[in-house]
Formats: structure tokens, sequence, C-alpha cells
């Protein structure tokens, strides 16, 4: 059997979870339970210690920002 989920798609789906899509949206779309999204935006599987530093480094207070630098940017609407 062959897993749905690759590193690439791992990353995407935690990009897009910081973009702001909802677990249950990213499941549905990737064909996984919405505990499998949970476990990889807690970094519970697919632990990779490049999403870890830029959790640690992400500053909440700067909404133009996205974690991490060199990584894709968005803004809020007001």
């Amino acid at each position: 059997m062959r897993p749905k989920l690759n590193q690439m798609s791992v990353r995407i789906i935690r990009d897009l979870y910081r973009a702001g899509a909802s677990g249950k949206d990213l499941a549905f779309l990737y064909g996984v339970s919405k505990s499998t999204i949970s476990g990889l935006i807690n970094n519970k599987t697919w632990k990779d210690s490049r999403w870890q530093a830029e959790l640690l480094s992400f500053d909440p207070r700067s909404p133009t920002r996205s974690p991490g630098a060199g990584t894709a940017s968005y803004s809020t609407k007001a």
C-alpha cells in the first residue's frame, strides 16, 4: 500500500495551514483524517526540524509575514 502523504505534501499542508486553511479542509483534500493533519501541524508525526524552528520563531504580532525567513508571505484583511 502506497502512503497518501510524502515529504513535499507535508510541507505544502503545513504552508496551507499557516496561510489559513482549516485542518478539516486539508484532511478532505488529501484524503486523510483530521487527526493526521493535526499530527502534522503539531509536529507529532512527520517531524521536521525546519518546521519546528519556524514555529519557534513565529511572531503572531506580525500579520504580514509567515513564520520563517524566505517563506511565502500573506496579509490579513483589515
